[in-house]
């Protein structure tokens, strides 16, 4: 699934996984979901523990298999490749877009981002 999760993947992972660090408790989590073959995944914050380049890796390797991809995030970055953004705040829809769209529009997407990239 993930090459990176693979190559460092220790031979004792504990019960339920307690020797493993918190990204490569989601890329698990992420590869026993597509064992399933879905038509859909959700991911919510389920990257959080992974650098950009593996949540790209990752989003890669699920795209690839036909599977729509639905993320929840707060880190943008985690959303910057998506075809499709909806940000919201307070539960209400405020903008949605591409990345380029959202930042071109210079709108609350784009301060967001440059807050938390600056």
């Amino acid at each position: 699934m993930c090459p990176k999760c693979v190559v460092y993947l220790p031979p004792e992972v504990g019960e339920c996984g307690v020797r493993l660090g918190e990204g490569l408790k989601q890329c698990v989590a992420i590869a026993r979901a597509l064992v399933r073959r879905p038509q859909v995944i959700i991911l919510v914050e389920a990257t959080s523990y992974m650098d950009a380049n593996i949540q790209h890796a990752v989003a890669q390797k699920v795209l690839v298999q036909g599977v729509t991809l639905l993320v929840v995030a707060h880190q943008l970055q985690t959303v910057e490749q998506a075809d499709h953004i909806i940000f919201m705040e307070g539960g209400a829809v405020l903008e949605q877009g591409t990345h380029q769209e959202l930042m071109d529009r210079r709108g609350r997407y784009q301060r967001s981002y440059q807050g938390a990239f600056p």
